[in-house]
């Protein structure tokens, strides 16, 4: 990537990251146009690859820039001393809303690039994704399961989770919404939800 790109306004960084974003998100790796990426910006071609280089130019400082940002984020939201579960998964959520608030298409876009086939780019960004799943790993790692009711099995507790606030975040994207405080405040009450549910009566009113 050429450095020059941090030298232009941050609103057009962002225009043209949101942009590659959002039309990588929609169309996976291969199928995404730069045609439809400079459309989307609003900028020339020739502005897109002066910067970037290329299409994967662009996909692999795309990837790196939403790691950096989101653990910049978890670390910020997330609570070093926090051990219940569902409380962890709700700050990772506010951090979610706040990256959301910037990059709408952030979040989705990593996940879109978890099950990218390319081979090339799974090879690029391997040691990146590896990070970022270590990252993810270390805070689900603090919740102290024991709290959940007997009989419960924990990790298909964390899916339900993980599926539940996904879904919703995936449900507003396919209706075209991108309102973060909405989603947060949606995530928030199903969280609630599962917490009085699948957790001791003891462990909620500490």
């Amino acid at each position: 990537m050429n450095d020059k790109f941090w030298d232009l306004r941050k609103e057009k960084q962002d225009r043209i990251i949101n942009a590659a974003m959002k039309i990588f998100t929609e169309c996976g790796y291969k199928r995404a146009s730069t045609d439809e990426i400079v459309k989307e910006a609003g900028i020339s071609k020739g502005l897109l690859f002066h910067y970037f280089i290329s299409k994967q130019g662009l996909y692999l400082f795309l990837y790196e820039y939403s790691i950096q940002f989101l653990e910049m984020e978890y670390v910020r939201e997330v609570a070093e001393t926090e051990t219940d579960l569902f409380e962890i998964q709700k700050q990772i959520e506010y951090a979610k809303r706040q990256v959301m608030k910037y990059y709408p298409y952030m979040y989705p876009f990593l996940n879109s690039a978890f099950l990218e086939e390319n081979p090339e780019i799974q090879n690029q960004t391997a040691d990146k994704r590896e990070h970022y799943a270590s990252l993810v790993s270390r805070i689900y790692a603090r919740a102290d399961l024991s709290t959940l009711k007997q009989g419960l099995n924990p990790a298909h507790i964390m899916k339900m989770m993980i599926f539940t606030v996904d879904g919703l975040r995936r449900e507003q994207m396919e209706a075209g919404r991108t309102d973060a405080d909405a989603l947060y405040k949606e995530a928030v009450s199903m969280l609630d939800i599962m917490k009085e549910n699948f957790c001791e009566r003891g462990s909620i009113e500490e």
